[in-house]
């Protein structure tokens, strides 16, 4: 007799997909990842002039929605369930964002 043995392919986690101002980091959004858990995947991605992006190359002047189209792949490339977080006083970029996604 050979056993079946059921393979499921578990849930996929929610995105949470955190936005901070262009002068702050992704690291402001630790505390937030270690409270959300295992349960989601959280992101934050990084604005030009972080080290880990580095600085505006673009062959004209740069505006918001430069700063904003990051945020907008990031966010069209997925079609997981997602939760934005914006920091009030400084969420010019993920207003904009929000804005040209709509």
């Amino acid at each position: 007799m050979t056993a079946e043995i059921a393979h499921s392919t578990p849930p996929t986690r929610e995105l949470v997909i955190a936005l901070h101002c262009s002068g702050a980091g992704a690291a402001q959004w630790r505390r937030l990842g270690e409270a959300v858990g295992a349960d989601c995947e959280l992101i934050a991605p990084e604005h030009y002039g972080c080290d880990s992006t580095g600085p505006w190359i673009g062959d004209r002047d740069f505006t918001l929605a430069d700063e904003a189209a990051r945020t907008i792949a990031l966010i069209d490339a997925t079609d997981r369930a997602q939760h934005r977080v914006k920091r009030l006083l400084v969420a010019v970029t993920a207003v904009m964002a929000v804005i040209l996604l709509d």
